[in-house]
């Protein structure tokens, strides 16, 4: 999609609330499309989804990417819904631990989890070293995973010492 404008100085540069309507309208089509590649690719029954946590740290919106998702998949409406938002990087753990959470607590949970990022909204223009590296780092992009279970070899694996965190099966 085009956003910024095709000027010499990308001016007028676009605020928040021009960024955030950008989001609202192209979360859900890139989060549609990630699922339903998934469907293709391997077998899961929207209709049997308990649980659907979205997750985002570059925007959000008013009544929300879960209610869009509710709205054109085939879930119940009954679905329970988490937003784990502006929480950085470690966001998609939280979701992991919280899909965690909700499989131990109940046998018949299917928990969908489905993080967007559309991190080109947040592209910054000035020309200085982290800026750069910032945006060559991140990318749009939507990933999910349909879960009825974290396995502790996938805790184990996320775990880092090196920057101190680290991640508890408790």
């Amino acid at each position: 999609f085009a956003f910024f404008p095709n000027t010499a100085g990308l001016d007028p540069f676009p605020g928040t609330a021009s960024r955030m309507r950008a989001f609202q309208e192209h979360a859900a089509t890139l989060s549609l499309a990630a699922i339903e590649d998934c469907q293709r690719h391997g077998s899961f029954d929207c209709t049997a989804i308990t649980h659907l946590i979205t997750v985002s740290c570059t925007g959000m919106y008013s009544p929300g990417l879960d209610v869009d998702l509710i709205n054109n998949l085939p879930l119940k409406s009954s679905v329970s819904r988490t937003c784990i938002n502006f929480m950085g990087c470690f966001a998609a753990i939280s979701a992991i631990k919280t899909a965690d959470a909700y499989c131990r607590t109940s046998p018949d949970a299917k928990v969908l989890i489905v993080c967007t990022e559309l991190c080109s909204l947040h592209f910054q223009k000035n020309f200085t070293d982290d800026n750069i590296l910032a945006n060559a780092l991140f990318a749009d992009g939507s990933v999910h995973r349909v879960t009825d279970e974290v396995d502790a070899a996938v805790w184990k694996a996320q775990a880092t010492r090196d920057g101190g965190e680290q991640i508890s099966l408790e």
